[in-house]
């Protein structure tokens, strides 16, 4: 079955050499309902033409079918993510954080889906703290409540980007995020040492 559901990947491309997407796209889903059991290269084909044409919505629901196919597939939880993360329309980051834990889950060495759980984040962290320096200077109890949740989201940044530190020590970004943390909670040998 894997062979017959090859054919229409085959079928597929040359239709894409001919510019004729209606055809190729129609080949694909052929093949993926003729054999649902065999058509992974089918449909990991779908996710990436539909992220690359950015119709994630279309990608989330094969990405979907991929995952029920191959649920150990880490590369599938990670695409599942990043759409959650980064796409305005569909943006959620719990679900990200979620395909990303699963991401890791799976492959315990997956510096991007660590790295993305961190942004997530610091950057939610950040913006709990640029709302407390909106705050009236005079009204310090708020102040100091908005920068304790801000603190306190940097925190949940802090394991994931030392995980992706320790995967990649000379990535800079991750660095400079740890740097800030370390100085926020008051750690400042470590951030020091990222300096």
């Amino acid at each position: 079955e894997v062979d017959k559901a090859n054919n229409y990947f085959f079928l597929a491309k040359q239709y894409l050499t001919k510019n004729d997407t209606a055809k190729y796209v129609k080949a694909i889903e052929d093949g993926i309902s003729k054999y649902p059991n065999s058509s992974s290269n089918l449909v990991v084909e779908m996710i990436n033409y539909y992220l690359a044409k950015k119709q994630q919505k279309e990608a989330l629901a094969y990405l979907d079918k991929g995952i029920a196919a191959a649920p150990g597939n880490a590369s599938l939880h990670y695409a599942k993510g990043t759409i959650y993360d980064t796409d305005t329309t569909l943006q959620n980051k719990d679900l990200a954080i979620e395909c990303y834990k699963k991401t890791v889950e799976i492959d315990s060495n997956h510096f991007d889906a660590y790295y993305n759980m961190g942004a997530i984040y610091y950057n939610q962290g950040a913006a709990k703290n640029e709302e407390a320096n909106k705050v009236d200077p005079d009204d310090f109890k708020t102040y100091a409540k908005i920068k304790k949740e801000a603190d306190a989201i940097f925190k949940k940044a802090l394991p994931y980007l030392e995980k992706a530190h320790e995967l990649d020590p000379k990535d800079l970004p991750t660095m400079q995020s740890l740097k800030l943390i370390y100085y926020r909670t008051g750690n400042l040998e470590k951030s020091k040492e990222m300096k």
